[in-house]
């Protein structure tokens, strides 16, 4: 049995009424929305990829990080600013975006791969919460995009 779509046929008139323009300003402001998110949950409240705690500081490093002046309830995975900084979203190609460290560079690389051993969890990576939020932003799109015949 054949099964029958127009699924062709409305993808064609959606490419028609949506300008590549559109189409990168809504992978940018997922891209974004996903990086302040990561942003949020990984530096600023210590959290891993399930939402659980990243983990607990040990004495001796609660002792250096109050010397330093910062907070010592949970891992925040900030001592030096370094890994912080350097954990950016990038532009990638004409209409792409990346989300994490340099290419080639290797601190970054050590440090996800060591946390990541250390504490026995994902930290890096999309949440359930960034993946609704991306469909989210991309059914608004879709369905404007429908209303309006003038996007090009």
């Amino acid at each position: 049995m054949e099964i029958k779509s127009n699924l062709d046929k409305v993808i064609r008139e959606l490419q028609e009424r949506i300008s590549v323009k559109a189409i990168n300003e809504l992978t940018k402001e997922v891209a974004e929305t996903i990086y302040q998110n990561s942003v949020k949950r990984i530096f600023n409240n210590g959290r891993a990829l399930d939402g659980s705690k990243i983990g607990n500081y040990r004495k001796s490093t609660k002792l250096a990080r109050r010397k330093r002046g910062l907070q010592t309830s949970y891992v925040d995975l900030t001592f030096t600013g370094t890994f912080r900084r350097l954990y950016r979203l990038r532009k990638l190609g004409f209409a792409g975006y990346v989300i994490g460290f340099p290419p080639g560079n290797l601190y970054g690389e050590y440090i996800i791969s060591h946390n990541e051993k250390h504490f026995g969890k994902k930290i890096f990576g999309l949440t359930k919460e960034d993946q609704k939020i991306a469909k989210g932003l991309v059914d608004k799109f879709i369905i404007s995009a429908n209303k309006s015949k003038g996007l090009k």
